[in-house]
């Protein structure tokens, strides 16, 4: 979560999915029908006016040896067999320490 405010967010509009028409046309959305931006029934994050960032604690485990910054990594943000599982959730978008 940012260290200032957002507004809340809806990717298309407010009512709307959160695929464009090309992608629902190839069978490429991988988004439900009933995911519509401002449906407040989805869960945390998600809001009349749009979604917000929800805080969460995500635990990730970075080798330092062999160097992480090599063209071939940091292969252990995205694979977990990398790291042995030691990591919360999926691929790493993002990382940031705010302490």
């Amino acid at each position: 979560v940012p260290d200032f405010y957002y507004n809340p967010y809806c990717p298309i509009g407010l009512g709307y999915g959160y695929c464009i028409d090309i992608e629902i046309e190839k069978d490429m959305c991988f988004f439900p029908d009933y995911m519509k931006c401002g449906n407040t029934s989805l869960g945390r994050g998600t809001t009349e006016f749009g979604d917000v960032w929800v805080p969460q604690h995500n635990y990730f485990a970075v080798t330092m040896h062999p160097n992480p910054t090599r063209w071939d990594r940091p292969a252990m943000m995205y694979d977990a067999r990398g790291v042995r599982a030691l990591k919360s959730v999926g691929a790493a978008l993002g990382i940031a320490i705010n302490g």
